[in-house]
């Protein structure tokens, strides 16, 4: 059965509800949402946009039982939808509701006469309804070919930490206590230990960091996995692989960590070997809750920041450097964590996105060759220690632990951390963008309605 899920910022959706339910009026308000959309097979994503307040010379009628919007209104709406492919939300309050708010008789019959005129104009648009009271919501959806409506199951909203608002008309899941998580609930709670067990958390990249990020995730009780890895395990890689051993020389990556995760405890697992820069690969993302980006590729990088942007999804993006000097002592060793929240400026606005390194990463060596103006990194291996790739990582999961349960003591919104190893501090630097892209903010919330730069053909 398809879930119906949407996504939301909480910017949006503190509008959303200041505007529903303003001031001290009995009056019912309304607004429309525009939503991009992700589809797979057994979930689709609403993705909130953009929201559309509407005011009161828009009403033809305006009162406590009800309202009335003009057609006028209306039309240019439906008529942006139909050229996007846009869902619409139509969205309204109950201002004399509270701890518990559902549609009224009026509420469907204001629906049946609305919605299939919209949906016969634009034909591509799913639509679907919210209500709000005071302290509580419900919603649901048309699909499209659909004469009937289905539950919205929860409305995900991001801000610098993951809400999951059920609808009065939706079961919660009751939380059961497990023993195996005792010590780190009386840090995180039960609410947010019961997320992490129901979040799909996407890894790309299970090298020295990826690995580390992957065994600690389960160990926090994550239990949906997406990995994404083209290489095969070398002897290079062992001593810094967790769970790699000498029979793995040659085998895909993404099978070593399968098999991690399946020693750790149940869990749904799947291990994708290939390339994120194509297409297939990047889309199979889509499902994910929260993304790590664990590459030392820019091109990955690129991919995974759009796919940040355009279907709302956290990026926790990390990276770990040591430099030596002409005389082999170590110079420097940097390590960095930044978490991309939908709305943020991108990793291409924060300058992560080197223009020269990334055309010369997307350049066969025949190219390169004869391109000698395109400056970019060496193919030398950098040095890599696993200790220090763990130190690492540990901040990197941690950021996740906050964003699932905000409740890892004040925080800076806003920041990244920048780890030192010579000197072993760990500093908040402000996100303060080198540039705006102005892609992020042209794709936000897009999802499906846009395509995703990467190769077509895979």
């Amino acid at each position: 059965m398809m879930e119906w899920i949407l996504r939301i910022l909480e910017r949006e959706w503190e509008a959303l509800r200041q505007h529903l339910l303003r001031g001290s009026s009995a009056d019912e308000e309304a607004a429309f949402v525009y939503c991009g959309v992700s589809a797979t097979s057994n979930k689709t994503v609403l993705l909130g946009r953009e929201i559309v307040a509407i005011p009161d010379s828009a009403m033809v009628a305006k009162g406590r039982a009800g309202i009335t919007i003009d057609p006028n209104f209306i039309a240019p709406i439906v008529k942006r939808c139909r050229h996007e492919g846009l869902a619409l939300l139509q969205t309204h309050s109950h201002p004399f509701s509270r701890d518990w708010t559902t549609f009224s008789g009026i509420d469907d019959a204001g629906e049946v006469r609305l919605f299939p005129p919209i949906q016969r104009r634009a034909q591509r648009s799913v639509l679907g309804a919210l209500v709000f009271g005071q302290q509580s919501f419900d919603g649901r959806v048309w699909p499209l070919e659909s004469s009937t409506s289905v539950p919205l199951k929860v409305a995900v909203v991001i801000g610098d930490s993951l809400r999951e608002i059920h609808p009065s008309s939706q079961k919660q899941i009751k939380i059961i206590a497990n023993d195996t998580y005792d010590r780190q609930l009386r840090v995180i709670g039960s609410e947010a230990q019961n997320r992490i067990s129901n979040l799909s958390v996407g890894v790309v990249g299970l090298g020295g960091t990826g690995s580390h990020v992957v065994q600690q995730l389960s160990y926090l009780g994550v239990r949906n996995f997406i990995l994404v890895d083209p290489d095969t395990v070398e002897e290079s890689n062992l001593s810094r692989l967790i769970g790699g051993t000498l029979e793995d020389v040659g085998e895909p990556k993404v099978s070593i960590m399968e098999r991690v995760l399946r020693s750790l405890g149940p869990s749904k697992v799947d291990a994708l070997q290939g390339d994120v820069y194509h297409e297939s690969f990047a889309k199979s993302l889509r499902k994910c809750d929260v993304l790590f980006c664990c590459t030392d590729s820019l091109t990955s990088r690129m991919v995974l920041t759009r796919l940040a942007s355009q279907y709302l999804i956290p990026l926790i993006d990390m990276g770990i450097n040591i430099q030596l000097s002409s005389e082999g002592t170590i110079s420097r060793i940097g390590g960095r964590v930044m978490t991309q929240l939908p709305g943020d400026p991108c990793l291409d606005c924060m300058g992560i996105l080197n223009p020269d390194a990334l055309v010369r990463e997307l350049m066969s060596v025949t190219e390169r060759q004869a391109n000698p103006y395109i400056q970019g990194a060496e193919d030398e291996r950098a040095p890599a220690v696993v200790s220090l790739n763990g130190v690492v990582s540990s901040l990197a999961v941690t950021e996740f632990l906050h964003l699932v349960s905000g409740r890892l003591g004040s925080r800076f919104p806003r920041t990244f951390q920048m780890y030192d190893g010579l000197k072993g501090t760990v500093r908040l630097i402000s996100l303060k963008p080198e540039k705006r892209c102005g892609v992020c903010d042209e794709v936000r919330a897009m999802g499906d309605l846009i395509p995703l730069p990467c190769l077509q053909n895979k």
